[in-house]
């Protein structure tokens, strides 16, 4: 008996490269990068915003501390004793603020009329006085310190001018004042006698009958 022909055995499977399977795979690595970059790119947009509001915040802080610590606050007022208890009529402007006030011009007035001399408004509060003395200082063009009077007019009580005196101590009530001021750096103020100080661009021209520099 033949002995029959021992199959060959099949052909072994190719053997697989991982590479090759590797390559087969999507390609998503650059698709990963491009978000990546977007986000990125979105995050230092917002950085630099906020760096910028930052700085324009803190400036805005700084410019409101500089306002805050030069703010002059200027008003009229008068009194009739000095510091000792004397006698004597006193119209004052006083800066109670927490900076320099740069008086501009000044304004004293009262039934229409307005008094640019310490003569002129003796003679309207006591018409006809005599032997009087007064004391005036300007009231422009000086900077007031916070806390520091600036006295427009100051009249001793004597023997000799006491009438004059009375009258001038009744009729300082009917005064009115009104002013403009300037800060140190620059920003500006309208005042008037009871009223508060207004904020304005500029000081504008004196009016008729005004002290000013």
């Amino acid at each position: 008996m033949s002995e029959e022909p021992t199959p060959a055995p099949p052909p072994a499977a190719p053997a697989v490269d991982p590479s090759a399977v590797a390559s087969t795979q999507p390609a998503r690595r650059s698709v990963d990068m491009r978000y990546i970059n977007v986000l990125a790119s979105l995050l230092a947009v917002f950085v630099s915003l906020l760096s910028l509001w930052l700085a324009y915040s803190a400036n805005r802080t700084q410019e409101r501390m500089l306002a805050a610590s030069s703010w002059p606050y200027l008003r009229f007022g008068s009194g009739n004793l000095d510091e000792s208890g004397a006698p004597i009529i006193r119209l004052m402007l006083r800066n109670g603020g927490s900076g320099p006030a740069v008086v501009h011009w000044v304004r004293l007035h009262a039934e229409g009329r307005s008094f640019r001399t310490d003569v002129e408004l003796i003679e309207w509060a006591a018409p006809g006085a005599r032997d009087y003395t007064t004391w005036t200082a300007t009231a422009t063009n000086v900077p007031l310190a916070p806390g520091e009077f600036l006295y427009p007019l100051q009249f001793i009580r004597t023997d000799d001018n006491e009438d004059a005196w009375h009258r001038l101590n009744e009729a300082r009530w009917r005064l009115e004042a009104e002013g403009c001021y300037c800060s140190i750096i620059g920003d500006c103020w309208m005042f008037r006698s009871e009223a508060q100080p207004t904020p304005i661009e500029a000081c504008p021209a004196p009016p008729d009958g005004a002290w000013s520099n």
